[in-house]
């Protein structure tokens, strides 16, 4: 019953994850766009991409490390500017969850985590 429930939360953690990041980078692009705010344009087009590899299973790792990436360097970039964004943070170890675990359907099941 427990490993059930599991498995239906983390399919939950990943959909969430990756449509929401798609939704986002959907956002930045159409803005970025309409703007003329090319480099902004071309980093959205990329998280927009990374974001459909990531809810795919065979395409889950390397969807997932880019988005790591461009998270994480857009994480660097602010706290330079001084402008902390923590929400970028809770993003970066949503994808590192799955990436480590596996996908979350499509017959792969996650590797439970273990206590070693």
């Amino acid at each position: 019953m427990a490993a059930a429930s599991e498995r239906r939360a983390f399919q939950l953690l990943h959909l969430v994850l990756g449509v929401g990041l798609l939704g986002t980078g959907l956002d930045t692009l159409v803005r970025a766009l309409r703007d003329g705010h090319t480099p902004l344009a071309a980093v959205a087009a990329v998280v927009v991409v990374a974001s459909v590899l990531f809810l795919f299973p065979r395409t889950l790792r390397v969807g997932g490390f880019t988005l790591l990436v461009v998270v994480l360097a857009v994480v660097v970039q602010r706290v330079l500017r001084n402008q902390w964004r923590l929400d970028l943070i809770v993003f970066a170890a949503g994808v590192w969850y799955v990436v480590v675990h596996g996908a979350a359907w499509g017959g792969v099941a996650p590797r439970a985590p273990t206590t070693e």
